[in-house]
């Protein structure tokens, strides 16, 4: 059966909203005379008279009517068909004092009234500039009148205490929890559901994220700035014109716009810097100008020009940079069901340093055409940078009980004293105990840009809006630092193992970060008791590319209770790729050779001593023990590039990578709804339905290892030379695969508010909603084994989620 196109109804939308505004009259009545008076239309805006904002969410009232209008973000206004005579207009909004105004209609008159409310209060304040009292006015505002559950929060309300990062300021807000990212927020999870499964929008259009190189769907807040960001919605039950993709919830970022004050020119700016207890830091000069303290700038332009003064400007900046480190113990203990002692079977021990730097722009230009038509042109730049430098040092033992003799020394099987009820865990030195250590030295860069264009017609009892937006994202590694994105020395991962080590745990002192005391073998402060060095360098890079449109509508209908209708429908496509390059090489020694007795040979050559740790922390780690030695990974990776005669590359793992991690898919999902509010008096009902088409295309890797290519594979005699090696990746994880899915879903949704007393307000919301699979779950990786006869696939037409939420 051929598919029903989703707009196919959208032409019948159109012809019902777009009717005659006036009631059809019956075909036998009398008609009117050419002398009858005709009804005329008011219109005005509503602003702060101490701040010359325009206030959003003002109630305006005809009264002794049911007529009632809320303001938009330019506190306009607008009743049609008034008729002639005396009315009375009443205005109120949080926080300030109500007006009434009486308004003498003529016949067919376009009256237009302006409101200026003002508080007490403000006679007692010589400042005008808006701030913290006037947003969390206009968040509790837009909050209350909703009509949905809905939270609201004003960026005025946090100040600077979010430094940039968007997710720092959410985590403020009830039912939303932070994912964190060493000292800063990267994700946010809403009523307790992942990330993945909730949306972040700008005015109501998907910004791209990258998510790190990554095939998850969470948007990074590190990626973006509070710079422009006038208020933040956060809805738990969405409406049908809002995206599907929102199980928990969906976060929408509403831009600053130079139309919302009167007041004409504003420029504002805040400098100052940031600090916390750190270890050294490796950062530029540009992030840490003086060692421990980054510099935190952001600045704000707005105004309104033009010889009609109908074209205004929003510049933003925002520079900030974040040192940060810390140390982490971590400690593994004894599963056991019975109450009792325990004991601690790994300890680790870790040092993190990563300075995390954002530089955020924007601009955006409105265009007022005329009295109802607006064009709006919003761009966006955000840059991110991190040079995380992560020192671990693992101690681990089997879980094994050793059976000892009176004096405390082992006399069979078993690593860990059997005494270990008052605190201390004692571990013998064997094969199954030692020590590893992990250097991790990362550039992480990203950016992400977006442009949309908007236009909104403001039309007697008729409100029209289209828009486009593109946004692009983009996410790199460098980490060997060829054909790199941000300059900087190469670096990388390296692993050294020392075993037939012995070891106490004390936490009878600090339970949290014991003591920790070398009891037998080679000395585990020394590298040149460790093996295996081991270089990892692995370069990701992750793109992601959203195009959108939408179109809305929202007609009054000419009926006795307060009515709107509102549709329109929006077309999205989504591009995700990414890819990774590791490498990794093993230390061969002098001779060049690996596997032969010089491999470990003066490793102590790369111990770390450019003063990783600061002296106090440097006490602070020998009061427990001693200072933990680190190899340097910046020296590791200089000596690999400048000698690689001395170093084995692992050609076959480096193939394998590459061509496995290379995965690409477009997904395009196209969305018509329908729905309506009703007033009556105090009680509002919205419902409606929303339906969505997703469809996916997905290309990614094909492992299969044909008969022809096992047969040669057991023929081959002597070792696999590093082209052989190269030739077998390529035979077995070279292939590619295509697939594609498709699905529709229809999402209905009533919401019910009373307002039983002034100042109260009770919801009550049915809600559905879906969560899309992870790109990396559809996108195609198929594993062919003709050994078990087995095939496994990602399923591009997996069925996402779906979910009916009750507030």
């Amino acid at each position: 059966m051929k598919r029903t196109n989703l707009v196919a109804l959208l032409p019948c939308w159109l012809a019902l909203v777009l009717a005659p505004n006036h009631p059809v009259r019956a075909a036998e009545a009398s008609p009117a005379p050419a002398s009858a008076l005709q009804a005329g239309s008011i219109s005005g805006q509503v602003s702060n008279a101490a701040t010359q904002s325009y206030l959003e969410g003002a109630v305006v009232e005809l009264a002794g009517t049911n007529r009632i209008v809320t303001t938009d973000r330019e506190g306009r206004y607008q009743f049609s068909g008034v008729p002639p005579g005396q009315v009375t207009l009443v205005v109120t909004y949080a926080g300030l004092d109500p007006q009434r105004l009486p308004v003498s209609m003529g016949s067919g008159q376009r009256a237009v009234v302006d409101v200026q409310l003002t508080s007490a209060i403000y006679k007692l304040d010589r400042f005008t500039v808006a701030g913290e009292r006037e947003g969390t006015a206009l968040a509790e505002t837009l909050q209350r009148q909703a009509p949905n559950v809905k939270a609201v929060v004003s960026s005025d309300t946090f100040g600077n205490v979010a430094d940039g990062n968007i997710g720092d300021m959410l985590q403020h807000m009830a039912g939303m929890t932070a994912d964190y990212n060493g000292h800063d927020v990267r994700q946010v999870s809403i009523r307790g559901v992942e990330a993945n499964l909730n949306s972040v929008t700008m005015d109501g259009q998907q910004v791209a994220s990258s998510q790190s190189a990554g095939a998850g769907r969470a948007f990074e807040f590190e990626q973006a700035s509070l710079g422009n960001i006038e208020t933040i919605e956060v809805t738990k039950a969405p409406t049908p014109d809002m995206d599907g993709a929102s199980i928990g919830g969906s976060v929408n970022l509403v831009t600053k716009s130079p139309f919302n004050s009167a007041a004409g020119r504003v420029f504002s700016y805040t400098l100052g810097f940031v600090t916390r207890s750190t270890h050294k830091t490796r950062g530029a000069s540009w992030k840490e100008p003086i060692e421990g303290y980054g510099p935190s700038m952001n600045f704000m332009y707005s105004d309104v020009i033009g010889e009609k003064k109908n074209i205004g400007i929003t510049l933003t900046g925002t520079l900030h940079s974040q040192p940060g480190a810390g140390a982490t113990s971590i400690l593994s203990f004894e599963r056991k069901n019975e109450p009792g002692p325990v004991y601690a079977f790994s300890a680790q021990r870790r040092v993190e340093n990563a300075t995390r730097s954002r530089i955020a722009t924007g601009v955006k230009v409105d265009y007022k055409w005329s009295e109802r038509t607006t064009v709006a042109f919003n761009t966006v730049y955000n840059f991110f940078h991190e040079n995380a430098d992560t020192r671990l040092s693992n101690l681990t033992t089997a879980q094994t009980i050793a059976t000892v003799d009176a004096s405390g020394n082992r006399t069979g099987g078993g690593l860990i004293h059997p005494d270990y009820a008052g605190g201390i865990t004692r571990v013998y030195a064997a094969a199954g105990s030692s020590n590893a250590i992990t250097t991790t030295t990362t550039d992480k860069s990203g950016r992400t840009y977006l442009f949309s264009p908007m236009v909104r017609h403001r039309l007697d009892g008729m409100d029209i809006k289209y828009s486009l937006s593109y946004s692009n994202a983009a996410t790199y590694y460098d980490i060997s630092h060829n054909n790199d994105k941000y300059d900087n020395r190469p670096k990388g991962t390296v692993t050294l193992r020392l075993p037939n080590i012995g070891w106490t745990v004390d936490r009878t002192k600090d339970p949290i970060f014991p003591t920790i005391t070398q009891t037998q073998g080679p000395n585990m402060y020394d590298l040149n008791n460790y093996s295996a060095l081991l270089l990892t360098q692995n370069d990701q890079r992750g793109f992601d590319r959203v195009f959108s449109g939408k179109f809305d509508l929202k007609k009054d209908l000419p009926v006795a209770l307060p009515t709107y209708l509102k549709t329109g429908f929006s077309l999205q496509q989504q591009s995700r790729k990414y890819w990774a390059a590791s490498r990794r090489y093993n230390y061969t020694g002098p001779d060049g050779i690996l596997g032969t007795a010089d491999d470990n040979q003066d490793l102590g050559q790369f111990t770390d001593t450019t003063g990783y740790h600061r002296k106090d922390e440097d006490k602070w780690y020998r009061s427990r023990g001693g200072v933990p030695v680190w190899p340097n990974p910046y020296g590791v990776a200089r000596h690999q590039k400048l000698y690689p005669e001395l170093w084995k590359e692992d050609i076959a793992f480096g193939a394998q990578n590459r061509l496995q991690n290379n995965r690409l898919v477009d997904e395009q999902i196209a969305a018509a709804y329908i729905m309506g509010n009703v007033r009556l008096g105090r009680v509002s009902v919205l419902g409606g339905v929303r339906v969505e088409d997703t469809r996916v295309e997905g290309e990614g890797p094909l492992n299969f290892l044909s008969p022809a290519e096992r047969t040669r594979r057991a023929a081959w005699v002597g070792p696999v030379t590093d082209a052989e090696a190269r030739r077998r990746a390529v035979a077995q994880f070279g292939g590619r695969d295509t697939n594609s899915g498709q699905y529709r879903m229809a999402l209905p949704g009533v919401h019910l508010k009373y307002e039983p007393l002034d100042g109260l307000v009770t919801r009550f919301s049915w809600s559905t909603g879906l969560g899309r699979p992870a790109f990396g779950s559809i996108i195609p990786n198929t594993t062919i084994n003709e050994d078990t006869l087995r095939v496994t696939v990602s399923n591009p037409d997996l069925k996402p989620q779906s979910s009916n939420s009750f507030d």
